[in-house]
């Protein structure tokens, strides 16, 4: 939705998705309110069904409908889609979150066709570019590094979230995405308020089980529109990524060495001092002059971090002040979708 919204200030832009039969889908009003984007593009939905085989099948419907919009390019994030579409000869720029893995068969030779008449691969951060051209022989230039982006807050307002000092986290709660960190620092540093906002209610009740202690807050999921509020009122924000992370989904990728975490740029674009794990994919955007680097799995480097922010006022807003001059020059969602558009002419 993000990227559609950058695209669409520059060209005319469709979003082709699913309704999901019989789930009470939101109506499209609701969707732009839901991620707060504007309403400059279309949105058109197909009804899906889910049977064995449906996802190719409403993939290859998708590339079909979108095969009679005449489009000049075709942006996936669909794979199946762009697959399909690639192989009805259009102009596709498809984006990888994470390594593809190769199927056997039929789909394995369309795969490998797919690679062979792509026009551009988009991949969140340098290590996935690498694994790509290791993976599938592609060559360099085919390949687009985008790092994901966040968009310029529009207010400065805060919740109320009393008085001390106020760490938080935002994001998911799977299984190495920070939590085990975030837990252990609210156990051992009980003069400090920490704030957790994400997640189901699942996940949160899983880790209140394990960490229910009284300076640690769930939030639970806060919508687009009000989760500024919740990151001005922060001190201090952690990117605590573990070396494994797992994503819903998929219990076996380990994402971890690819991953573009939203939340990074979210914190850099409220001007925020980030404490993050020192993991070389998360190091192609933080450094030493942006943030504070730790060891994900030494808890006191994480404890000793949070003692020196909190005692060095000009150290805190050094860092904070460079991580949003380096997210203005560069990781905007409208600064990505440029570099991106930049590419595909060329």
């Amino acid at each position: 939705m993000k990227m559609c919204e950058a695209f669409s200030k520059t060209h005319d832009v469709e979003l082709l998705t699913y309704i999901y039969y019989n789930k009470g889908e939101k109506s499209v009003g609701a969707i732009f309110d839901f991620y707060n984007v504007s309403h400059s593009f279309k949105i058109k939905r197909l009804t899906f069904v889910k049977f064995k085989g449906s996802k190719y099948f409403f993939s290859f419907l998708k590339a079909c409908y979108a095969l009679i919009r005449w489009a000049d390019v075709y942006y996936s994030r669909d794979f199946y889609t762009a697959m399909f579409l690639v192989n009805m000869g259009k102009q596709v720029v498809h984006e990888f979150h994470s390594p593809l893995k190769m199927k056997a068969g039929v789909l394995g030779w369309m795969t490998k066709r797919f690679f062979r008449k792509v026009k551009n691969v988009t991949v969140i951060s340098n290590a996935l570019k690498h694994q790509m051209l290791k993976d599938f022989n592609l060559p360099a230039s085919k390949v687009i590094v985008a790092h994901d982006a966040s968009v310029v807050p529009t207010t400065t307002d805060k919740i109320d979230l009393g008085a001390g000092f106020h760490i938080g986290y935002v994001g998911h709660l799977y299984v190495g995405k920070g939590m085990e960190i975030v837990g252990k620092l609210a156990h051992c540093m009980t003069n400090v308020q920490f704030h957790v906002v994400g997640g189901n209610q699942n996940d949160i009740e899983s880790w209140k089980a394990k960490h229910g202690y009284f300076n640690l807050h769930y939030h639970g999921f806060i919508q687009q529109g009000s989760l500024s509020n919740y990151i001005n009122a922060f001190d201090i924000c952690l990117l605590p990524n573990q070396k494994i992370v797992r994503i819903w989904n998929d219990g076996k990728t380990n994402i971890s060495d690819f991953t573009s975490p939203l939340k990074m740029f979210e914190y850099m674009a409220h001007q925020k001092p980030i404490i993050a794990s020192d993991l070389a994919v998360l190091k192609e955007v933080l450094n030493n002059d942006n943030s504070i680097l730790c060891n994900p799995e030494n808890i006191n480097e994480w404890q000793n971090a949070i003692h020196t922010l909190v005692n060095n006022k000009k150290l805190k807003q050094s860092i904070s002040l460079q991580a949003y001059d380096d997210f203005i020059n560069n990781y905007t969602w409208e600064k990505r979708s440029h570099r991106i558009l930049k590419e595909i002419h060329e």
